[in-house]
């Protein structure tokens, strides 16, 4: 099921399937903002990681002396939401553990996802609350895809990315087996980023960030672009896939990142995840602008 949401700016669509932007358009300009999921290429808009950002190793964890396994950037992503509540402006979906989710991740929990539309401006909210009667663990983050070129006429090396404030950044990089190596991070200026499928080889860019960070998807040869700002996040990813090659860059906000080397496995000591004791919420934001 399909959920609209528009005004005089912007019209949006969101699939109830895992909670997911499917559109994000310009309805002055015509122009497409989020990537349309093309199955060759990488079936995906804009999913929800949780309760684990990247890969785990070997895909497993042990959580009390008992071994789960669970795929690369969770479960969320492939779960029905139900309709909360829907206005001219907001959609709130949510979703609740079951049975089927227990046997993977063994907490009870409740997610509600927040969309409001305000002139050409996206607020997504994201909001876990424990409704276990134990502490519980998670990694929580956003993989959203948005196209380049904007303008269908231009190309993807024709846009590049700045990011505010200016500022050196610690780059993590993943090894082969997509774990963070977090020992050889390095301090890296890379910004304003062009684009250029190249830069992919090797998986994504992820940096550390820390308080009010805006990226801005633009080209020198158009006046449309895209804005992504969020705050109270730990790291952000920048993907466009390799070898086979799509014309969308992913701009993710994330609390967690993929295990690390050298993990002991052990959920509880999972490197960058969150806990949420009984009966507390967690809960972040970002905003996607388009002009």
């Amino acid at each position: 099921m399909i959920i609209y949401l528009e005004n005089a700016q912007c019209s949006v669509s969101i699939s109830l399937h895992g909670a997911e932007l499917k559109s994000f358009k310009n309805r002055r300009s015509g122009y497409e903002y989020l990537w349309q999921a093309d199955p060759t290429i990488w079936n995906r808009s804009a999913p929800f990681l949780f309760p684990n950002v990247g890969r785990l190793k070997s895909n497993t964890y042990f959580y009390q002396n008992k071994k789960y396994q669970i795929g690369q950037h969770g479960f969320l992503r492939d779960v029905e939401f139900e309709l909360k509540q829907k206005t001219n402006s907001q959609v709130i979906l949510c979703f609740k553990s079951n049975q089927e989710t227990l046997e993977i991740y063994p907490f009870h929990f409740e997610v509600n996802v927040r969309y409001t539309l305000e002139e050409n401006s996206l607020s997504v909210g994201f909001t876990v609350k424990n409704r276990d009667n134990q502490q519980i663990y998670f990694s929580y983050g956003n993989h959203a895809g948005f196209t380049a070129p904007i303008n269908p006429e231009l190309k993807f090396e024709d846009y590049y990315l700045e990011v505010s404030p200016k500022k050196s950044r610690k780059r993590i990089v993943l090894t082969d087996n997509k774990e963070a190596d977090l020992a050889n991070a390095f301090t890296e200026e890379r910004f304003p980023l062009r684009l250029d499928h190249d830069l992919f080889k090797q998986d994504a860019l992820i940096y550390q960030i820390e308080g009010m960070t805006e990226f801005t998807l633009k080209s020198d040869r158009d006046s449309a672009k895209l804005v992504v700002s969020f705050k109270d996040f730990d790291y952000v990813g920048i993907w466009s896939p390799y070898p086979t090659l799509g014309n969308f860059v992913c701009i993710q906000p994330w609390c967690g990142i993929a295990d690390r080397v050298g993990t002991d496995q052990q959920f509880e000591n999972k490197f960058g995840s969150y806990q949420l004791q009984e009966k507390e919420s967690f809960s972040r934001e970002f905003m996607i602008s388009i002009y």
